[in-house]
């Protein structure tokens, strides 16, 4: 049982990785064209406009998960006929959540913009990125939001190959619109809204084919299923979202104390240590349809056995990747087109957050196991403190430290809600041992 149930985790989690870093690789790609075509200025624009594009990332996946989570469980209970209805209102939410944030966004983004950080010289080549992005908002909700879905199908290498043809595309067309067409951010916000249109395409036939899985009365909007989803979709939405806050807060926190050189730095900085964010992620959500699925059946050890699975994985990860990005902290930023001076300071200031980096693989899958189980107020609370913690240490460290207090703030941050998530993480286990004695 336990070998049977290791190679099932591999067989989910490996593909969710590496889809999950595909999807972390199309901001990488689109900023070494950018940033060896227009330099800091190119890469420190899209670097401050990505907060608002992931916002739309994070809708689908945190809808998409929410509703593949009661989907493994209604699985796990064999209850098909709530199965069914789960996904079509996912689906239905899926569209919903692309036209209002869609309309939301196209009506606030010249307010939006300065609030994140692009003014004089930085604003243009943000507004030329954002606006092309906001007009993908479809492609892109929905192309993130299937990917869940479909793993909790067992359809994690589906949902690989997809993301696969989706970076394929990204990565042609940014050598052909920014490269060969020099049209700078625009180029790479083109790039990567006809990438996700391709990722979600190749995912669509999915659903209908070898069999249909839905029905289109499934699609109508049913109150309590609602009421289920999005409450849990907080969590995984939180997941997605908060590390493109965490990026907002430290761009201003660089910006006052460091200038632009110092938000170029840690523009390529935020790109390397994002990819290592969604490996670890990758573990914890690849994980989750049989950790839901298993809650659903009430089987108590094997929620414990893919547990420990899930932070092995994810604390092999992240040391490894922390190893390897300080190996090669002198030649990364000039694969990024970074200038001799921004390159010297990320060498210098990586440290920081690859300690941080580290922390986040024991936190990761914590909130992610929390967030599988239905725990989504301990799960919230550690994904929405992160940000609020790391609020506090960039009032309290840089008047006194300076730039290094920005960096500082970092690991110290995870620190805090490492040891948080460990105290929920034992509650948890106390409650389930007592809902599955009355099994």
């Amino acid at each position: 049982m336990q070998n049977i149930l290791t190679k099932n985790f591999l067989k989910n989690v490996i593909p969710s990785m590496l889809a999950f870093a595909f999807s972390g690789v199309y901001i990488i790609i689109d900023g070494i064209f950018v940033g060896r075509n227009t330099g800091d200025i190119g890469l420190s624009a899209i670097n401050i406009n990505y907060p608002a594009a992931a916002l739309m990332q994070a809708a689908g996946t945190g809808i998409g998960m929410a509703g593949g989570i009661w989907i493994s469980m209604k699985r796990g209970s064999r209850d098909n006929r709530d199965e069914a209805l789960f996904l079509g209102n996912s689906l239905c939410l899926l569209l919903l959540a692309s036209l209002l944030l869609g309309g939301l966004l196209l009506a606030t983004y010249p307010l939006l913009l300065p609030l994140l950080g692009a003014r004089d010289e930085l604003l243009k080549p943000s507004t030329d990125y954002l606006r092309i992005i906001i007009y993908g908002t479809a492609f892109q909700v929905l192309g993130t939001g299937l990917v869940p879905l479909v793993r909790n199908y067992n359809g994690a290498l589906r949902a690989m190959r997809a993301m696969i043809l989706g970076l394929a595309a990204n990565t042609v067309l940014d050598y052909l619109f920014i490269e060969r067409f020099g049209w700078g951010t625009a180029g790479a916000a083109a790039a990567t809204v006809l990438g996700q249109a391709m990722t979600l395409f190749c995912l669509l036939p999915f659903f209908f084919y070898p069999r249909r899985l839905f029905a289109l009365s499934d699609l109508k909007p049913h109150p309590a299923v609602l009421k289920k989803i999005l409450p849990l979709a907080r969590s995984p939405f939180g997941v997605t979202l908060i590390p493109n806050v965490v990026i907002i807060f430290l761009n201003r926190g660089t910006l006052t104390y460091g200038g632009v050189l110092a938000v170029s730095a840690y523009a390529v900085i935020s790109y390397v240590i994002y990819i290592v964010q969604l490996l670890v992620q990758g573990i914890g959500d690849g994980s989750q349809p049989m950790i839901s699925r298993y809650y659903g059946a009430k089987d108590n050890g094997a929620l414990l056995r893919l547990r420990r699975l899930s932070y092995a994985a994810a604390g092999l990860i992240g040391t490894g990747s922390a190893l390897a990005l300080y190996l090669t902290r002198y030649r990364v930023p000039v694969w990024f087109g970074s200038s001799p001076a921004a390159a010297a300071m990320y060498a210098d200031v990586l440290s920081f957050f690859l300690l941080g980096a580290m922390l986040a693989s024991l936190l990761r899958p914590g909130i992610s196991y929390l967030y599988a189980i239905n725990h989504n107020r301990a799960a919230s609370t550690l994904i929405y403190g992160e940000p609020a913690v790391l609020v506090l240490l960039l009032f309290a460290l840089p008047p006194f430290l300076g730039l290094t207090g920005v960096w500082l703030a970092v690991p110290l941050s995870q620190v805090l809600m490492l040891l948080l998530s460990v105290y929920y993480v034992r509650q948890s286990d106390g409650e389930n041992q007592r809902k599955f004695l009355l099994k």
